[in-house]
């Protein structure tokens, strides 16, 4: 499994660059990916939605992805929308 680190904010000004390296790399690792969320200083629900997104497009694939090293920034934006632990919830629906 490939791993990416995600080092911006995951905010509507930079979620298009977020979600086009998280894409791609689903795309070509076919084995999977684990995406690290440890850097990540600022999550409005533009990042919540992109997470979510990029979840069903691996799973539309059949790859696997992972969350990993999750911030407090992004920890409190899931939390605000009702989920409170992100790896729980992505397993309660697979």
């Amino acid at each position: 499994m490939q791993t990416i680190s995600i080092v911006e904010p995951l905010t509507v000004l930079n979620i298009r660059s977020a979600h086009k390296i998280i894409s791609d790399a689903v795309a070509k690792n076919t084995d999977g990916v684990v995406v690290d969320l440890k850097d990540v200083s600022d999550c409005d629900t533009s990042g919540v939605q992109l997470v979510i997104a990029v979840w069903k497009y691996a799973a539309n694939k059949n790859r696997k992805i992972d969350f990993k090293n999750i911030s407090d920034a992004v920890a409190n934006a899931f939390s605000i929308v009702g989920i409170d632990d992100i790896n729980d919830f992505f397993s309660a629906k697979e």
